[in-house]
């Protein structure tokens, strides 16, 4: 058995731990693109998770940002502890050991943690409760249950909603049944011909978003705010038809 000596472990050690640490980041890291690869086409096909989608590209990407962080820190200074282990430099370099070597774990265990979240499959339902709390705490500080609609009494406002809204497209596009337009496509052409104003654009892509975040949370009540917009864009849409 051979023995190493205390220089050559060190050697060995930071040394290795820098290749094996950029590997190992790599690879997460192709996983990162191909993961949000996937996700851009499930968006494509069910754009009800866009806004999902969106905030946890965002998580992911601020989270792989700290990472690749951690990463250059942990390579420079594993091969920094390398050099300076040619020098006689006393308890300094034993510091500096122990804490590149902590630097280089935390480094190993942030990448576990990022890829435990990529692949949680309750992360689309926690992201959709998250932001609809977020979207319903600036309009609805407090409310009482009175001031709440249920989940179905605002899917069934807003179903009316979208088959109102693509009777309206049909005034000037007439698409085949079996290959309707996702309705967020049939909101961005409701707007391009001039068949709603600027503030009804708005209100429908509020809606909308909420309805997404509905569909995909365990949240059971709404703001009631939220269907008196429907039933105002409901209205409006009734008007544009009986003309």
């Amino acid at each position: 058995m051979v023995i190493f000596e205390a220089p050559d472990n060190i050697y060995w050690a930071f040394s290795s731990s820098a290749q094996a640490v950029a590997a190992f980041i790599g690879f997460i890291s192709a996983g990162f693109f191909f993961s949000h690869d996937r996700i851009d086409r499930a968006v494509e096909r069910d754009d009800t998770l866009l806004e999902i989608y969106s905030d946890i590209k965002n998580q992911h990407f601020k989270e792989l940002r700290r990472l690749l962080w951690f990463t250059g820190a942990s390579i420079i200074l594993s091969l920094l502890v390398v050099f300076l282990n040619g020098f006689d430099i006393g308890y300094s370099l034993y510091i500096s050991e122990i804490l590149v070597a902590s630097l280089n774990a935390y480094t190993i265990v942030k990448a576990v943690l990022l890829v435990v979240d990529m692949i949680d499959p309750q992360k689309i339902e926690n992201t959709a409760n998250k932001l609809l709390i977020k979207e319903s705490s600036g309009e609805d500080a407090g409310g009482s249950a009175s001031s709440k609609l249920s989940r179905g009494e605002f899917l069934d406002k807003f179903f009316e909603l979208e088959e109102l809204a693509r009777e309206v497209l049909k005034l000037k596009v007439d698409y085949s049944a079996i290959f309707e337009p996702q309705f967020s496509n049939v909101i961005r052409e409701l707007s391009q011909f001039k068949l709603i104003n600027n503030q009804q654009l708005f209100k429908l892509n509020k809606i909308t978003k909420i309805r997404n975040l509905v569909v995909h949370g365990r949240i059971e009540k709404v703001d009631a705010q939220i269907g008196v917009v429907a039933d105002e864009l409901i209205q409006d849409f009734k008007s544009i038809l009986k003309k």
